[in-house]
């Protein structure tokens, strides 16, 4: 189940869904331009969605990188995703967060000490299909 709303007053809920910056990364240039510190030439798409069934790269293989500016109050986040596929690696204001590597799984990050303000939350995602990758390249199903 996810929630929408404040749990506890102490505590309040930033839902990130919506409106996302993004940029495909074909010849995997990203991480050596530094993407990661942001980006302004990104096209938009909403977020949660599937870029290989509604951005027409239906056969698209690699890392493709999103951005999303967003307030906080500061203190402590936990950063919460419902999946990526396959890879992902999320930076904060330009600082490397985490790493996962997994389909179909959710993951968090906490990061403590946040300023008051506004900042930029990155995230490159990578759907290569290698030797670890679930699902393999022949299934008897497309996986977007």
């Amino acid at each position: 189940m996810k929630r929408l709303f404040n749990e506890h007053e102490a505590r309040n809920v930033i839902e990130l869904s919506g409106t996302w910056k993004y940029k495909f990364d074909a010849d995997r240039v990203g991480a050596s331009e530094g993407w990661y510190n942001g980006f302004t030439d990104g096209e938009t798409v909403i977020v949660p969605s599937c870029f290989n069934n509604e951005l027409g790269k239906l056969m698209y293989e690699g890392p493709v990188w999103y951005q999303r500016k967003f307030y906080t109050v500061g203190g402590t986040l936990m950063l919460e995703f419902e999946s990526v596929m396959t890879a992902a690696t999320i930076w904060l204001d330009g600082n490397k967060i985490g790493y996962h590597y997994g389909a179909f799984t959710p993951f968090q990050f906490v990061v403590n000490n946040i300023d008051c303000g506004e900042h930029t939350i990155v995230v490159c995602a990578d759907n290569t299909i290698d030797a670890k990758s679930f699902p393999q390249r022949y299934t008897d199903w497309f996986n977007y």
